[in-house]
C-alpha cells in the first residue's frame, strides 16, 4: 500500500505543472508519518510551503507553541519540500525530528514545479471556491500573519 502512495505521489507530481491564479489543485501527498493527504482547493483555504531548512525550522517552532489543531481549524496545508535533502539524512535525523510533532507537515520529496517558490521566502497559496485566488511569496518575520 504504501508503494502504490508513493507512486500515485510522483505520478500527480510528475503530471502537474506549476500551479497559477485560476487552477484548481488536486495533489496527494504524505506526512511525516507516511499518512496521505488530499490536497485540493476545496478541503484548504491555504497552502504555506516552505523550500529552505532554516525557514521550515522557524515554523516548526511556531506551530509547536500554538494550539495542537491550528491548522486543521484555519484549513491550511503545510508543505516542506525536502527533495534537496539526502535521503540519508532525511530518513536518520528530519523525520524522526518531524515525527515529534503533533501537526501534519505534508512533504515533498521528489524534484517538481508545482509551487512556485522564491528565495528566503514563503510561498503561499490562498484558496477560494475550488480555485487558487493568490499566490503571494512571505517573508519569514511574517510567519505569525501567514496562519
Amino acid at each position: 500500500m504504501k508503494k502504490i502512495v508513493i507512486l500515485l505521489t510522483l505520478l500527480s507530481i510528475w503530471a502537474l505543472a506549476e500551479v497559477k491564479v485560476g487552477d484548481s489543485i488536486n495533489l496527494e501527498l504524505v506526512d511525516q508519518f507516511d499518512k496521505p493527504h488530499t490536497l485540493n482547493s476545496k478541503a484548504y483555504k491555504k497552502i504555506v510551503v516552505t523550500f529552505e531548512k532554516d525557514i521550515s525550522q522557524k515554523i516548526n517552532l511556531y506551530l509547536q507553541d500554538q494550539e495542537k489543531d491550528l491548522l486543521k481549524t484555519k484549513k491550511i496545508a503545510y508543505i516542506s519540500d525536502i527533495h534537496k535533502m539526502p535521503s540519508f539524512v532525511t530518513s536518520m535525523f528530519a523525520l524522526p525530528k518531524m515525527k515529534k510533532y503533533t501537526f501534519p507537515i505534508l512533504l515533498i520529496k521528489e524534484k517538481n514545479n508545482i509551487f512556485p517558490s522564491k528565495e528566503n521566502h514563503i510561498t503561499v497559496v490562498h484558496l477560494h471556491r475550488g480555485k487558487i485566488k493568490k499566490i503571494e511569496f512571505k517573508e519569514e518575520k511574517l510567519i505569525k500573519i501567514i496562519f
